[in-house]
């Protein structure tokens, strides 16, 4: 069993009605956090595509990197790790 933090923001913050919270599931990949959250926690249409990909206003960030930047869904998980659900994300110049 793998502990994680995750912390929500916009969309997901607001249908979780909370900003943060602890989470334990079997496994130590992004993608299978994702797939043990999302059983739980219908928001996987805020975050994931039909492709099951991330979708492109949405970010995934482990320890504060983007996803895409250490693996997408093969992203290594730790215990303890702070996982942050982004959407929307907005692209600031």
């Amino acid at each position: 069993m793998t502990h994680v933090k995750l912390k929500f923001t916009g969309d997901v913050r607001s249908r979780m009605k909370a900003d943060r919270m602890d989470f334990a599931f079997e496994g130590n990949t992004l993608g299978e956090l994702l797939e043990a959250f999302f059983a739980t926690h219908n928001l996987r249409d805020l975050i994931l595509n039909e492709t099951g990909n991330i979708k492109p206003w949405a970010r995934v960030a482990v320890n504060g990197r983007f996803s895409y930047t250490l693996g997408d869904m093969s992203t290594p998980i730790q215990e303890g790790d702070l996982v942050a659900l982004l959407h929307p994300y907005v692209v600031a110049f």
